[in-house]
C-alpha cells in the first residue's frame, strides 16, 4: 500500500428521492455530483458504499429506509470514514430523526459532508457549524414538505368544489 492511498478517507455516498421523478435532484443527478466531488476530493469510495433510498420520505427514521438502514450497517461496521450527501435535506426532513441520525454517526466516528451546506461533522468547528446550519436547514425543510402537504390538499378542495353534483 502506497501513503497516498493510506491518507484518502474512505468514504460513502447516501442518495435519497422523496418521489422517483424529481426533476434536477433525482438520484442518477445526485449521484453525478457526488461523484465528482468525491474524485476532486480524492475520497475512496468502493462501488458498495453508494447508498440509494428513491421514492422515500426524509421524514421517515433510518431504520424504516432501507437504503439508510443499510448506511448504517456499513457504518456500524467501520467500512468508511465519511458520507457524502448532496444536502441535509437528503438525510432527514425532521429535526428528531435528524439529530438521532447525527449521535448515531458522530459515536461511530463516521463524518457527514453535505455538499449543498459545505457541513463536515469530522472537524469541530464543522460540528459546531453542521448544529446551527442542520437546525435552520432542517426547520426549513420540514416547512416546505408541510407547505406542500398544503397546497396539494387545498387543490384537491379546490378540484371536489369544481366537480359537479349528482343529482
Amino acid at each position: 500500500m502506497n501513503k497516498a492511498t493510506i491518507t484518502k478517507k474512505r468514504a460513502a455516498i447516501y442518495l435519497r428521492t422523496a418521489n422517483d421523478d424529481q426533476q434536477g435532484s433525482g438520484i442518477a443527478e445526485q449521484e453525478v455530483q457526488l461523484r465528482a466531488f468525491v474524485a476532486s476530493n480524492d475520497y475512496l469510495v468502493d462501488k458498495k458504499h453508494v447508498y440509494k433510498d428513491s421514492g422515500v420520505s426524509g421524514l421517515l427514521p433510518l431504520e424504516k429506509r432501507s437504503g439508510a438502514k443499510k448506511l448504517f450497517e456499513g457504518a456500524e461496521r467501520h467500512e468508511f470514514d465519511l458520507i457524502i450527501v448532496k444536502g441535509v435535506d437528503r438525510i432527514s426532513r425532521g429535526y428528531h430523526h435528524f439529530f438521532e441520525m447525527l449521535d448515531k454517526f458522530s459515536r461511530l466516528k463516521v463524518g457527514i459532508k453535505a455538499v449543498d451546506g459545505s457541513i463536515d461533522t469530522l472537524t469541530t468547528s464543522g460540528k459546531a457549524r453542521a448544529g446551527l446550519l442542520t437546525t435552520m436547514m432542517t426547520a426549513m425543510a420540514r416547512f416546505e414538505n408541510d407547505a406542500l402537504r398544503e397546497r396539494l390538499m387545498r387543490g384537491k378542495l379546490a378540484a371536489k368544489e369544481r366537480r359537479p353534483m349528482n343529482k
